[in-house]
């Protein structure tokens, strides 16, 4: 959702951009009053910050000083109550389905009422709700059961992401690709440490160590699928090393970098969350928009797309990002997206990643009414 709009940046409601179902709110973290203290330890590209540094404090001098800069949130659920889906300990059966072997073109199967252990999900390919329905699909194991709402029109895939995944998607078919990749991070080792029986569920993630996650991206058949005038988007970290790397898989795909957009991070007064000014970990992430080299000329719509832009937005859960299909169907109209390494389900998207429906469970969910005085938290209490 799109709060508003002002002449140098777009401000976002992070939970209300994902595709929720009718009544619903999608749970979040509280929101922060006041900036964090910087930390001490350098950890950006400093000649891409110095760049970035004149645009982003343009974005936030634009801000009104009055303005609501999120709509009211609703607690995050029990971490314990999640479920685990990278533990093969809780799985009836670990088998895997034979990606390499897939070689039809894109045909999903509808996504079932009832999956009876998480394990069958993992060797059932892609699944698909084609109706323009929210529908529930309910895994009884691991139990308890749990129920997940999954959005009209969309398809997923749960299990670990390999070049074979993109298979069935079919060769120049995917308007937008956007990627979210498991950067080693120390942040999400230290939050991944503070959940339980070693699961994400305190809003760690797991990622992949600095050579497996390259040698994956590498391999993955992005500019196969791309549509010729497809666009691929990366967030990527404030390390130069990733900036530099995503650079190099730009080639790899036959890529270039087209557009540089950047979600800067405020509280709810509309400060940033950590000075842009200050030195260490950013306030701000980076989202890298690619798109076939030699298209000289793009349609104005797609051009569009493919501008330097910034948004602003109250951060929330740890390492969730803004969803994107709003802005992306605004200037490529009944596109077919695909995002990677992904957590919940979009609207039209087809969605792959070993925990693609975590955030789709009922648990993350909670009823409109319940939304009173918005529930905010001091510097000690969120995080980037």
């Amino acid at each position: 959702m799109s709060l508003f709009n002002t002449s140098h940046c777009t401000v976002l409601d992070i939970p209300t951009t994902h595709s929720t179902p009718p009544g619903l709110r999608l749970r979040s973290s509280p929101a922060p009053i006041i900036p964090y203290k910087p930390t001490l330890q350098p950890t950006s590209d400093i000649a891409a910050h110095t760049r970035l540094l004149p645009r982003l404090l343009t974005a936030l001098s634009s801000l009104p000083t009055d303005a609501p800069f999120h709509t009211p949130r609703l607690p995050p659920p029990n971490p314990e109550d999640e479920l685990n889906f990278t533990d093969p300990n809780l799985l009836l059966c670990t088998t895997e389905p034979d990606l390499e072997d897939l070689e039809d073109p894109f045909d999903p199967q509808p996504c079932p009422e009832t999956v009876d252990d998480l394990s069958d999900l993992l060797i059932a390919g892609i699944l698909t709700n084609a109706s323009e329905e929210w529908k529930t699909m309910t895994i009884t194991h691991p139990t308890p059961s749990r129920p997940f709402h999954i959005p009209p029109r969309s398809s997923f895939q749960l299990g670990r992401i390999t070049p074979a995944s993109f298979a069935p998607l079919g060769k120049g078919t995917v308007d937008f690709l956007l990627l979210d990749p498991p950067w080693p991070s120390a942040s999400a080792q230290r939050k991944r440490k503070r959940g339980t029986s070693g699961t994400a569920a305190a809003g760690g993630y797991r990622t992949e160590n600095r050579f497996e996650i390259w040698e994956l991206l590498e391999g993955l058949p992005v500019g196969e699928v791309l549509a010729k005038d497809g666009v691929v988007a990366v967030w990527i970290t404030n390390a130069g090393r990733v900036r530099k790397g995503v650079e190099g898989l730009w080639k790899k795909w036959g890529l270039e970098e087209r557009a540089e957009w950047c979600w800067v991070k405020i509280t709810t007064s509309g400060e940033a969350v950590v000075s842009l000014e200050a030195e260490g970990k950013r306030g701000y992430e980076v989202l890298l928009m690619g798109a076939r080299k030699g298209e000289a000329s793009l349609a104005a719509p797609l051009a569009r797309l493919l501008e330097n832009k910034v948004v602003v937005g109250v951060p929330e859960v740890h390492s969730r990002k803004p969803c994107l299909r709003k802005i992306v169907e605004k200037e490529m109209p009944g596109h077919k997206g695909v995002e990677v390494f992904a957590r919940c389900l979009t609207e039209g998207w087809t969605s792959f990643g070993d925990e693609v429906v975590r955030f789709n469970w009922e648990g993350w969910w909670g009823d409109e009414v319940e939304c009173g005085e918005d529930d905010e938290v001091d510097k000690d209490k969120s995080t980037l």
